[in-house]
């Protein structure tokens, strides 16, 4: 059996006032989505992409 340890942070850097990344870690999948830092809306992009990709780490596994 394989165990892996796993840890998450973000930082917001130097500039930027608020964080707009968002992290992900499931148990078969590790996602990081960088929040576009002074684009409108990065924090709702990254949180977005985020969602959707942690959607595929709760789904089914199929071999076909």
């Amino acid at each position: 059996m394989l165990a892996v340890e796993v840890g998450k942070a973000s930082h917001v850097g130097r500039i930027r006032r608020a964080n707009e990344d968002a992290l992900f870690v499931g148990s078969r999948l590790f996602v990081v989505a960088d929040g576009m830092g002074g684009h409108a809306a990065g924090a709702i992009a990254s949180r977005t992409a985020l969602e959707v990709l942690a959607g595929l780490d709760r789904a089914p596994v199929t071999c076909d």
